[in-house]
């Protein structure tokens, strides 16, 4: 889960910097990605890399 929270972290960010969401919307967005992805215990270097795509992809 650390790389779905830095990952959609970095993209609700994003999104507040570019005025497209409001700063409050960025933990909602947070909690979005995070209910949307599975727990993958102990992934590899390729999940890690496809796990912060899609959260990418979410938005």
């Amino acid at each position: 889960m650390p790389t779905v929270y830095n990952a959609a972290n970095e993209k609700a960010v994003g999104l507040f910097l570019d005025r497209k969401i409001a700063y409050l919307q960025i933990p909602e967005l947070i909690r979005e990605a995070m209910e949307q992805h599975k727990v993958i215990e102990n992934p590899n270097v390729e999940e890690i890399l496809e796990t912060e795509a899609s959260v990418y992809d979410f938005y």
